[in-house]
């Protein structure tokens, strides 16, 4: 299996209904490779203030469907974890979106259709992306500049980033130089999270900027 099954792709469809307020949330989707191919074993489940946390773990064509009844006011979470490719050091697998917002995310490239399926995927060098700033804490802001291909044998890809505060933020592409991404964002907590694959391994890292 490829390393680059941790390169999650994933299409939402989120239904809800309003009763005594609580609504019915149902999410399916297939997890997939970056070339489309549908991954097996991947385990998803839906987490918040839960008594009991359902994992489902997706079939050869990668789908799956989870629902749940939640509150309103409750927080969820889908969670994806993909399955540990044999003979490679893979920590950090987990990855997260949250559906009490969708489809506003955590940096990673994101498109909506009037059908109301949402596709994720990886910020790729020289292509624009856009999040959400999260209000989690008063956090000073950073100048941030990110090497997406620093060395010929090391790529960095983008596929989770997490800032504070409640409003949109965008990086167009002019902004992308040489391999360079610079992220400058006034009161943010910046998190990004890697997939490095060099010399045919694969680990993941992870960088705060406060």
């Amino acid at each position: 299996m490829s390393i680059k099954v941790l390169a999650l792709v994933v299409l939402l469809l989120i239904a809800s209904t309003a009763s005594l307020g609580q609504r019915l949330l149902i999410v399916t989707g297939n997890v997939v490779d970056e070339n489309g191919t549908p991954i097996a074993g991947a385990n998803v489940c839906l987490r918040g203030e839960f008594d009991a946390i359902e994992v489902y773990t997706t079939g050869d064509d990668g789908f799956f469907r989870v629902i749940r009844n939640v509150k309103d006011s409750t927080d969820v979470f889908l969670f994806i974890e993909g399955p540990q490719p044999a003979g490679y050091w893979v920590p950090e697998t987990t990855t997260y979106w949250s559906l009490g917002k969708l489809p506003e995310h955590k940096g990673t490239l994101l498109h909506r259709t009037d059908s109301g399926i949402v596709r994720i995927g990886n910020v790729k060098p020289n292509i624009a992306f856009r999040g959400v700033r999260i209000d989690l804490s008063k956090i000073l802001g950073p100048n941030f500049v990110l090497s997406s291909n620093p060395l010929p044998q090391l790529r960095m890809d983008i596929y989770r980033g997490e800032t504070v505060l409640a409003s949109d933020f965008s990086v167009p592409t002019d902004a992308i130089n040489e391999g360079v991404v610079q992220i400058s964002l006034p009161n943010v907590e910046l998190e990004l999270v890697f997939t490095i694959i060099e010399n045919d391994k694969s680990r993941k890292a992870r960088i705060k900027v406060r």
